[in-house]
């Protein structure tokens, strides 16, 4: 005799089915099944970003390395600063002198080492390589640690490089030997003297010693912006190489396509 399905054995076969369609599509999410299309975005995305590192990287060496080498620029301060002379003048002019040494330095090393770590990111996001995702992600968390240590550096110091730059323009105005000095900071930054116990100053007119941290003060504060701004950059293509090497855990077989 034929017997036909009760609407109880229905509702527990479609229930059954479901969940198994269910754990399936889950297990398949988890796999990575179905998620090539986020895959090659992701890998786009990465490339993207890692050539734009990797162009705002080479233009900081430009810009830093012209600095460097351009004699027209900050001219007569650079020339005062290379003048050798005896005293206190001297020894706060070897100061300020070995700290842009080592700034120009740091700052070229953090240039090349981007512009790599970029062209590096670039190669990975279009080779499918799971090995050069992994050395990407590395090189990448290292930097980012580095920065993060330098930005603590110059906040730390801060105080510290403002007294050293306010000490060498207060020896220059009471040093006799160091008109040009004076000539240039009054040029400049069109300052009058070292501080308000000098020679009055016209109204609006600031101190030669706010003059010049205010300027450098600023130039840091821009610096530290577009660090933050690197950073981020860094942070967003690190989790987009994690990613990666994530679903390349689970379908090795992906980056042989």
């Amino acid at each position: 005799m034929e017997t036909f399905p009760t609407a109880s054995d229905c509702s527990s076969s479609w229930t059954s089915e479901s969940s198994s369609s269910f754990a399936e599509s889950i297990r398949r999410c988890k796999m990575g099944s179905g998620g090539d299309a986020c895959s090659r975005c992701s890998r786009v995305v990465l490339g993207v970003m890692n050539t734009a590192m990797l162009l705002a990287a080479l233009a900081l060496l430009g810009l830093v390395i012209w600095i460097r080498v351009d004699p027209h620029f900050e001219a007569e301060i650079r020339q005062n600063l290379l003048n050798d002379t005896i005293g206190d003048v001297e020894t706060s002019r070897r100061h300020l002198r070995t700290g842009i040494l080592v700034a120009f330095w740091v700052l070229v090393g953090f240039g090349v080492a981007a512009s790599l770590i970029g062209l590096l990111g670039a190669l990975a996001g279009c080779c499918r390589s799971r090995a050069l995702l992994g050395l990407y992600f590395t090189t990448m968390a290292v930097l980012v640690l580095l920065e993060i240590a330098l930005g603590i550096f110059v906040l730390v110091f801060r105080p510290k490089i403002k007294d050293e730059v306010e000490r060498y323009v207060n020896l220059v105005f009471s040093d006799s030997t160091s008109s040009s000095d004076v000539a240039a900071f009054t040029h400049r930054y069109n300052c009058c003297s070292p501080s308000f116990s000098g020679p009055v100053c016209q109204p609006g007119v600031p101190t030669c010693t706010a003059a010049v941290w205010d300027r450098l003060d600023f130039s840091l504060m821009v610096t530290g912006i577009a660090l933050l701004g690197v950073l981020v950059l860094q942070i967003a293509t690190q989790c987009f190489s994690l990613a990666l090497l994530v679903k390349s855990r689970y379908r090795p077989d992906d980056d042989e396509d």
